[in-house]
């Protein structure tokens, strides 16, 4: 799985406490290859060859507090009401975020307010689970 999506938000909730501010989020989902590196001396990778998922979130917002305050805190459910293709609204949960750092500004298109968003931004991961899958892991769905 490879590739970002950035969502012009209607609201974030983390998990159940609405986020003030939040303007964009950004998801960029990959799967990563991991090798036993084998006994030290050894002349290649041991056999073992794994992947994993990894799933990290970012926010975009005006109010540099509350995004913040996010950093460091316990794991949860991140919930992200966006605005989707003709307008819907759409509403995506990502399980198991937990914030870890501050990011740099990024590119909005025009269309959603454009320019390089002058917003604070907050970087986390989704962690996952030995059970978890990309379908309990981001679920999304329309939002009445």
């Amino acid at each position: 799985m490879a590739g970002e999506t950035i969502f012009a938000c209607r609201y974030a909730k983390f998990p159940t406490n609405a986020i003030a501010g939040v303007t964009h989020a950004r998801l960029l989902p990959d799967t990563v290859e991991r090798a036993d590196q084998g006994a030290a001396g050894s002349t290649g990778p041991a056999d073992g060859i794994s992947e994993y998922n990894i799933l990290v979130v970012e926010l975009y917002g005006k109010d540099f507090a509350a995004l913040t305050a996010l950093i460091g805190a316990t794991k949860a459910n991140l919930i992200v009401g966006a605005v989707g293709a003709a307008g819907a609204s759409e509403k995506h949960t990502i399980k198991n975020v937990i914030f870890l750092d501050g990011v740099a500004p990024i590119d909005i298109p025009a269309k959603d307010e454009g320019g390089k968003l002058a917003a604070y931004g907050i970087r986390g991961l989704a962690l996952w689970g030995s059970e978890d899958s990309w379908a309990t892991m981001l679920v999304a769905a329309s939002d009445a």
